[in-house]
């Protein structure tokens, strides 16, 4: 179990609130990169938590959120979660916290909004809404479904893809639902509940394997720095000198003209030859009639 606790700031001290908690937070991260090697950062501008009245997310270091994620406000992630691109998990209450267990995957573009509760090992699929629900432990969501507000999904059941859970509905611990509106189809079976064990596993270990990609670009990004380009600028330089042309006493005086570009030696009048004199007279105008206008 998870619980968040908090002390509101009163009215007259929240800009020196604000301005300490920001430069705490800029310590904290400071700190956390002198201690270790590689820290894991997104390789973005983009902040994955945002706070929002005082409160910041609490995602822990084993936990992944992907660049272009949002955490916003009272979230609590836990250990070995995993929120994936576009997913935006949001809770503007400052009494109860959105509380996400462990090793439970939020899919890409998916959409938590409100105070939820969700338990640990579940698959929420790509694409779904949430709203202020609550989700028990081994729960699988399949892609594009919706849970309005005051849904109870009990242990081990499963929402079908694109199925509509109204508003304060009870389904009960293994059993299917699907469609919308949806309801009860079918008790879950063994095979499929070995499948969502399954899929939990993999999502929480493929979660793993992003952050570690990420920070390994992140770790090697930063040897690229200014001993990197100034080397970088040298070895151009030095290939740009092994492909000029030379013009030195070897080559026959000549055959120099062939050599050297000859566009730096045109006349500004060049490519007015056999052209006659500038005039805006017509074309079928002789030049005899048109040179008593252009004198």
């Amino acid at each position: 179990s998870m619980s968040v606790q908090s002390n509101i700031a009163s009215p007259f001290t929240v800009h020196l609130g604000c301005i300490i908690r920001d430069f705490a937070h800029g310590m904290a991260r400071i700190g956390h990169r002198m201690k270790f090697a590689n820290e894991y950062e997104p390789v973005c501008r983009h902040i994955n938590c945002r706070p929002f009245r005082y409160f910041t997310p609490l995602v822990v270091d084993s936990a992944f959120v992907a660049p272009h994620a949002l955490l916003v406000g009272n979230v609590v992630l836990g250990h070995g979660a995993s929120v994936y691109y576009g997913a935006v998990v949001r809770n503007h209450s400052v009494v109860d916290a959105t509380l996400i267990g462990d090793h439970t995957t939020i899919g890409d573009r998916s959409t938590l909004n409100g105070q939820l509760k969700i338990g640990n090992n579940c698959v929420i699929g790509i694409g779904c809404s949430l709203d202020s629900c609550t989700i028990h432990d081994n729960v699988y969501i399949g892609h594009g479904a919706v849970v309005c507000l005051g849904a109870e999904i009990e242990s081990g059941a499963i929402i079908a893809a694109g199925a509509v859970v109204p508003e304060d509905t009870r389904v009960g611990a293994g059993e299917l639902w699907a469609g919308a509106d949806a309801e009860k189809v079918d008790n879950v079976s063994t095979e499929q509940a070995s499948e969502v064990a399954h899929l939990a596993h993999d999502a929480a270990h493929h979660g793993s394997v992003h952050q570690k990609s990420i920070t390994a670009l992140y770790a090697k990004n930063s040897e690229f720095n200014i001993e990197w380009l100034k080397a970088v600028q040298h070895e151009a330089e030095e290939q740009q000198k092994n492909v000029a042309i030379s013009t030195g006493a070897d080559i026959p005086l000549e055959a120099r003209r062939f050599v050297q570009p000859r566009v730096q030696h045109r006349r500004m009048d060049q490519n007015l030859r056999n052209t006659g004199s500038i005039s805006n007279a017509a074309p079928w105008v002789s030049r005899d009639v048109a040179s008593q206008f252009t004198s």
